[in-house]
């Protein structure tokens, strides 16, 4: 991987309702996918997209199924993730596409 960015790949306890950290922090290339502009009630929004390309890892796979419940922390912005992709489930690399709405992440410690 070319010039990797340190991430952090969450998910949502449904017990608590608290995000805890999978793993510790890990290492992507990261690629701006697309931005976006709309309208939601007359008010200008943006969002924007990254494509987090990490290595394969097992504990990482169950995100293709619930992606819902997991979100990347990449430079204190929050990554909502939309998409998962194994190429060809060959299992080398994953690519994560994350949205952004442009909310910080703020740690509890």
């Amino acid at each position: 991987m070319n010039n990797p960015k340190p991430i952090k790949i969450q998910k949502l306890n449904n017990e608590t309702k608290e995000w805890e950290n999978v793993g510790n922090t890990i290492h992507a290339t990261v690629n701006k996918s697309s931005g976006s502009d709309y309208m939601s009630s007359g008010a200008e929004q943006s969002s924007a997209s990254r494509t987090f390309t990490v290595r394969y890892h097992a504990t990482l796979s169950e995100i293709q199924f619930n992606t819902q419940i997991y979100r990347i922390i990449y430079q204190g912005m929050i990554y909502k993730i939309e998409d998962y992709d194994d190429y060809m489930e060959k299992h080398l690399s994953i690519k994560l596409l994350g949205v952004s709405k442009g909310v910080r992440y703020t740690s509890k410690n």
